[in-house]
C-alpha cells in the first residue's frame, strides 16, 4: 500500500482474506456438515427397514430355528447365518449405491465449484470416501439386524416349535383401558397397530424423523422470509438508479421530481470504508451509505440507539452483520474509519437490521459534500409494466440533463435475488425431509407386510365369518393410517428442537433469522396430508396381499 501511494496511486481500502482459504469456505463447510448430518440421520431411518426385514424373515422361520436348535445347532451358528444374509444385503445395496453416488456426486460437486469459481479438473473422488461408503453400506445392515437375530436365537426350543405366528392382543388392553368412540373396524385396526409395540415404535419414529425435518425446513423458510421482509420493510423506495459519476444531489432530485410517475426521489452516496484496528491495521472493507437523515425513503428497523438526525457530523449507524464482523463498532463507541483513503473519527449512534448486508449509514453532507452516486425513487404505479416505463422515462430525463445512468434495478428484483439465494439451503433441507419421509414410508410398508404375514390365520378367520375383500383391505389401510397419524403427532414436538437447531445453524452461516419453534398450522396440515398419502400408498400392496389370501390356505397357515 505504501509503495503504491508513493508512486502516486490512490488506495481506498485493503482487503486481506484468510491465507490459503476460500472466502466462502465457511459457508461450504457448513453446508457439507449439514448434508453429512442428514445423511447419517437418513441411514439411521433406513436401518429400521433392515430391522423389519430381518424380523419378518425370523417371524416366518421361528419353527425352523427351533428345529435347527433341536438338532444341535448353536445360537452362534444360527446368528452367523442370518447376519451373513444381512451382510450380503448390504453388499448388494452398496453395489447399487456406489455408482449412483459417483454419478450424482460429480455434477453436484461441479455445481458447487462453479458457484465458488474454481475448476474441478484433475480432482477425483478420494479412495477413502468410496471405502467409507462401502464399509457403512455393508456393516450397517449387520448392526441393525444384530438385535432381532439375538432375540430370535434366545427363544427356547419348545417355544419356537409351538409358535403359530399370532401374538397376544396388546391392543385389547388399550380398548379396555380407554373407551374409544369409534366403530368396531377402527377399534380392531387400532388394536392391531399396538400388538407389536417395539416394531410400531420404530416405524413411528422413522416417519416422525422425516416429518420433523419437513416441518423444521418449513419453519426455517418462514424465518428467512420474515427476516427478508424485516430487512426490506424500511426501504420505502421501488428502484435505484446508479450514476456514472458523482453529481449534486439537489440537481438529480430536481430532474426526478419532474418525471411523471415518480412519487418521491432521494439521492445518496456509496463509498468504501474500513475500520482501523489497534496498531493501525485495517479491517475488512464495507459499504458506507451517505443519506439525508430526514429522507422518507429509508426507515430501517432500529435494534439499539437512534437514527441519524439533522446536524449530525461524522455520526454512524451500523448494521447487525457489520457489528458481528467488527465488534468495535458498537453503539456509543468512537472509531477511526478510513473513507476514500482518509482516516477520520466517527461516533456510532445506532444499530439497525439491514439483513445479510454489512454496511453503515452516515449523513450525506459528511460523506460526499452533498454529492451523490445513486438515486432512489418511489413510483406511484404498482404494476411492473408501468414501473418499468417510469424508470425508462427517468433515465431519458437524466441523460438529457447530462447525468449518465450506469444501471437501474427494481427493489423487487433485488429482494427476489436475495431470497432465492438464501432459500437454496432451505430447499436442500426440504429435499432431505422428503427423502426421509420416503424411507419412513418404506418402513411402514415393511411393517404392514410383516403384520399381514403374522396374521394370515386371523385373516382366514375373518374371511370364513363373512368379511369381504374390501373390508380386509380397509382394515389393513386403517392400521397403517393409525401408525402414520401417530408419526405425525410425534413429529410435532420433535420439530421444535429441529427448528431451533436449523435456525441457529443458518444464523451462524448466513445471518440471524427469527426462530419459529412450533410449526405453523398450514405446514402441520400439509405434513398430515402427506403422511396420509404415504400411508395409503405404503399399505396398498400389503392390503392387496391380505385381500388375496385364500381362506383355506390362511386357516392352514403355520
Amino acid at each position: 500500500k505504501a509503495v503504491l501511494e508513493r508512486a502516486g496511486t490512490r488506495v481506498t481500502d485493503v482487503d486481506v482474506p484468510v491465507p490459503g482459504r476460500h472466502p466462502h469456505a465457511a459457508q461450504m463447510d457448513s453446508l457439507m456438515l449439514t448434508q453429512a448430518a442428514f445423511a447419517v440421520l437418513t441411514l439411521l431411518v433406513a436401518s429400521f427397514l433392515i430391522v423389519n426385514l430381518v424380523a419378518a424373515m425370523l417371524a416366518g422361520q421361528t419353527r425352523e430355528i427351533g428345529v435347527m436348535k433341536a438338532l444341535g445347532a448353536r445360537p452362534a451358528q444360527i446368528a452367523a447365518m442370518y447376519l451373513g444374509f444381512a451382510l450380503l444385503l448390504g453388499a448388494l445395496a452398496s453395489a447399487i449405491a456406489l455408482p449412483g453416488a459417483i454419478a450424482i456426486g460429480r455434477p453436484y460437486a461441479a455445481l458447487k465449484a462453479d458457484m465458488l469459481n474454481f475448476p474441478l479438473d484433475g480432482y477425483t473422488i478420494p479412495a477413502w470416501a468410496i471405502a467409507l461408503q462401502l464399509a457403512i453400506g455393508c456393516l450397517l445392515p449387520v448392526a441393525a439386524a444384530a438385535w432381532p437375530v439375538w432375540l430370535a436365537c434366545r427363544v427356547p426350543v419348545a417355544a419356537a416349535l409351538r409358535d403359530s405366528g399370532i401374538v397376544a392382543d396388546a391392543g385389547a388392553y388399550l380398548r379396555r383401558r380407554f373407551a374409544l368412540p369409534v366403530g368396531r373396524p377402527l377399534q380392531l385396526a387400532i388394536g392391531n397397530a399396538f400388538r407389536r409395540r417395539s416394531r410400531m415404535t420404530l416405524t413411528v419414529l422413522a416417519l416422525a424423523a422425516g416429518g420433523a425435518v419437513f416441518l423444521g425446513a418449513a419453519n426455517l423458510r418462514d424465518g428467512v422470509r420474515a427476516s427478508v421482509d424485516r430487512a426490506f420493510a424500511g426501504q420505502k423506495y421501488d428502484a435505484v438508479l446508479r450514476l456514472d459519476d458523482t453529481q449534486r444531489a439537489a440537481d438529480i432530485e430536481a430532474v426526478a421530481e419532474h418525471v411523471g410517475g415518480v412519487a418521491r426521489a432521494g439521492a445518496f452516496a456509496s463509498v468504501r470504508a474500513t475500520a482501523l484496528h489497534a496498531g493501525g491495521l485495517p479491517g475488512n472493507a464495507f459499504s458506507l451509505l451517505g443519506v439525508v437523515p430526514s429522507t422518507p425513503l429509508l426507515e430501517p428497523r432500529l435494534e439499539a440507539g437512534r437514527w441519524l438526525a439533522a446536524g449530525d457530523d461524522h455520526a454512524l449507524v451500523v448494521s447487525t452483520i457489520l457489528l458481528r464482523d467488527e465488534p468495535a463498532l458498537a453503539p456509543g463507541a468512537d472509531v477511526t474509519l478510513t473513507v476514500d483513503g482518509t482516516p477520520s473519527v466517527w461516533h456510532v449512534v445506532g444499530l439497525v437490521d439491514a439483513g445479510p448486508q454489512a454496511l453503515a449509514y452516515a449523513p450525506l453532507a459528511t460523506i460526499g459534500a452533498d454529492r451523490a452516486t445513486a438515486l432512489a425513487i418511489a413510483i406511484e404505479a404498482s404494476d411492473a409494466g408501468t414501473r418499468l416505463a417510469t424508470i425508462l422515462r427517468l433515465r431519458d430525463a437524466l441523460g438529457h440533463a447530462g447525468f449518465a445512468v450506469a444501471s437501474s434495478q427494481l427493489l423487487s428484483e433485488a429482494r427476489r435475488s436475495l431470497e432465492d439465494h438464501l432459500l437454496m439451503v432451505v430447499e436442500f433441507l426440504s429435499a432431505m425431509g422428503w427423502v426421509m419421509i420416503a424411507v419412513g414410508g418404506m418402513g411402514l410398508a415393511s411393517t404392514m407386510s410383516l403384520a399381514v404375514l403374522e396374521r394370515r390365520r386371523e385373516i382366514g378367520v375373518l374371511r370364513a365369518i363373512g368379511a369381504r375383500h374390501a373390508a380386509i383391505f380397509r382394515l389393513v389401510e386403517a392400521e397403517g393410517l393409525v401408525v402414520a397419524v401417530l408419526g405425525w403427532l410425534v413429529s410435532l414436538p420433535l420439530s421444535a428442537p429441529m427448528s431451533v437447531l436449523l435456525a441457529r445453524a443458518f444464523g451462524k452461516v448466513m445471518f440471524p433469522v427469527p426462530v419459529h419453534a412450533w410449526p405453523a398450522a398450514d405446514a402441520a396440515l400439509r405434513w398430515l396430508s402427506l403422511a396420509v398419502i404415504v400411508s395409503l400408498v405404503a399399505c396398498a400392496w400389503p392390503a392387496r396381499r391380505a385381500m388375496r389370501v385364500p381362506t383355506a390356505a390362511a386357516l392352514a397357515y403355520e
